[in-house]
């Protein structure tokens, strides 16, 4: 996760920082180490987003070219109580989603009944000499 909130407002992860996750209120804690881009974790649990994946440079770069209050916006399904977190949700009620590793068709369905109106951005370097135009 890009933000947890620490005292009340939504924050970037910072060393020694401790915050709640938005989604599901639990606590989260700051990882900024030298390997994996700076994130939020869950103290006690994997993560509250069972579509959650660890967040590469790539990703993270696309989510920033657009304003704050689009990123990460929190879904909780009212009949099954799932969390999903949207890498970005426009004012527009647009839903993007930025993939940068392969995901099962069941779980692509499953993401695109989940969003109304759904964008895929997908990182096509590892397979572009594939395609023939």
């Amino acid at each position: 996760m890009q933000y947890a909130a620490v005292n009340g407002l939504r924050t970037e992860p910072a060393k020694g920082l401790k915050g709640v996750c938005p989604g599901c209120g639990k606590d989260v804690i700051a990882k900024c180490g030298n390997v994996k881009v700076h994130h939020w974790a869950h103290v006690n649990i994997k993560d509250c987003d069972s579509w959650h994946e660890p967040e590469t440079e790539w990703h993270r770069e696309w989510k920033n070219k657009f304003p704050i209050e689009f990123r990460e916006k929190p879904f909780v399904d009212t009949v099954s109580g799932e969390i999903h977190r949207a890498d970005i949700y426009t004012s527009k009620g647009v839903t993007i989603e930025f993939q940068n590793s392969p995901i099962s068709l069941q779980e692509l369905r499953s993401r695109n009944g989940f969003y109304k109106s759904l964008i895929w951005v997908v990182n096509a370097q590892k397979f572009k000499g594939q395609f023939k135009f």
